[in-house]
């Protein structure tokens, strides 16, 4: 089982958000549905008594937001919340697909994976991208290699608490999902966090910030579905949790033309001021549909979360320092770049998995690997977060503003000279910006 890893060849992200089978059927007949309901920022003392009156269950409390989650079976219960004069907004909670299938799963030979592990143990695979951003004993670990005082959250499918790599690091889980654990059935969820703090010795991967504390928000099932509600209310208790960064390799558009996206818009805005407020800095991946978050024919979508304000996001590179070609770019939105892999230069006439990230994996995915490669913008945010989250251990009390300017500061420049679209400050230099900080 060790020496086995998973090939997740292409984009982890899916580029728009789909409602899964069934879901649009959700308002027929009796079937249970859940609501957001906005009160505008205060929660009026008889919440519960308001959504009882309207056919409903009070399922969750956002109180610092203002939000309430409520379910009802009762059609009627939309309208009849929203014709209370304290409640501005309701919207349906959907369950929505925010991450794409695997492209292929392919395992390695046990006896190639042992050579590597052997040549290289904590750099399974070369492990390009962790040396890229300054990942070695005599680069950023030389200065800070982190401690568990950084809480890092990974908002995603789980993870896998007791690989080899995670365990040291672990602090606790949270599962948004009703009826599933804190692990990891999928494995994006634990691939993203051996890229943050796979521990030194631990296993045969490790990440950027190798003492780090790794805190688990289940916000997607086994398939990469979630409902809008998980995520909002994990970015929420993200505040009350303490955590220091929040890496979401997730996200998709909300359409504000329709009175439903511009509601959702609102909520999530709401929820990672709230975050930021209480010290919690996000970082989103960019997306995989390589599109232009400018482009005029993009106008009426806003994605979530990597267009929030407040929002690090994150484009992904290759192994050679270009833009992957799947990653999105726009002026505005992309912040910082990180290593995304891809399949070499020679794509798609010839492919080379060493361009790909390697990285931890779970075995209750159907794989039923400990390792895997992959690329994508999934990948690229995890490296930024694990930097800033090194930087907050380095200086405590280090506000999100100066860490987020540290990291702009410190960037590898790639494209045009300064800021630009594609890279946004340029690659995350973790060495570099570690080295400003004792400057």
């Amino acid at each position: 089982m060790r020496g086995r890893a998973l090939h997740i060849l292409l984009a982890i992200l899916l580029s728009t958000v789909l409602l899964v089978p069934g879901a649009a059927m959700a308002g027929t007949g009796d079937m249970e549905r859940e609501y957001l309901l906005d009160f505008g920022g205060a929660l009026p003392g008889d919440a519960e008594a308001l959504v009882l009156r309207a056919g409903g269950t009070l399922k969750e409390t956002l109180p610092d937001i203002g939000v309430v989650v409520a379910s009802s079976r009762d059609r009627q219960f939309s309208n009849r919340a929203q014709g209370n004069a304290e409640v501005q907004s309701v919207v349906a909670d959907r369950l929505v697909n925010w991450l794409g299938p695997n492209d292929r799963i392919q395992a390695i030979d046990a006896t190639t994976a042992s050579s590597q592990q052997a040549a290289d143990f904590y750099y399974l695979a070369d492990g390009w991208n962790i040396k890229r951003v300054g990942g070695t004993p005599k680069g950023a670990w030389a200065i800070e290699k982190g401690n568990h005082s950084a809480k890092v959250a990974v908002m995603d499918t789980g993870v896998y608490a007791a690989h080899p790599d995670i365990a040291p690091n672990y602090l606790f889980g949270r599962s948004f999902v009703p009826g599933e654990d804190e692990n990891d059935y999928n494995g994006h969820g634990t691939f993203v966090a051996g890229i943050i703090a796979g521990a030194l010795g631990g296993g045969a991967v490790v990440g950027v910030g190798p003492g780090l504390g790794l805190v688990n928000y289940k916000v997607l099932d086994a398939q990469g579905n979630g409902k809008w509600s998980w995520l909002l209310r994990a970015i929420y208790q993200s505040a009350a949790d303490g955590v220091t960064v929040a890496n979401l390799s997730l996200g998709g558009p909300v359409d504000l033309t329709t009175r439903d996206g511009q509601k959702l818009w609102r909520l999530f805005q709401r929820a990672a001021d709230h975050a930021t407020k209480r010290g919690v800095l996000l970082v989103a991946a960019g997306m995989n549909n390589a599109i232009d978050f400018q482009d005029p024919a993009q106008s009426r979508y806003r994605y979530i979360p990597v267009q929030l304000d407040g929002v690090i996001g994150v484009s992904a590179t290759t192994k050679q320092d270009k833009l992957a070609f799947y990653s999105s770019y726009g002026r505005g939105v992309i912040d910082l770049a990180g290593p995304g892999g891809d399949l070499g230069p020679g794509y798609p006439a010839s492919s080379d998995r060493s361009y790909l990230i390697t990285s931890s994996a779970s075995p209750k995915a159907p794989a039923g690997s400990l390792y895997g490669h992959g690329a994508g913008t999934s990948f690229a945010a995890p490296h930024v977060a694990a930097a800033a989250g090194l930087l907050a251990v380095e200086v405590d009390g280090l506000r999100l503003k100066q860490i987020a300017a540290r990291l702009e500061a410190s960037a590898d420049d790639l494209g045009p000279r300064g800021y630009d679209g594609f890279f946004g400050y340029g690659l995350v230099d973790a060495t570099k910006a570690l080295k400003r900080v004792d400057n």
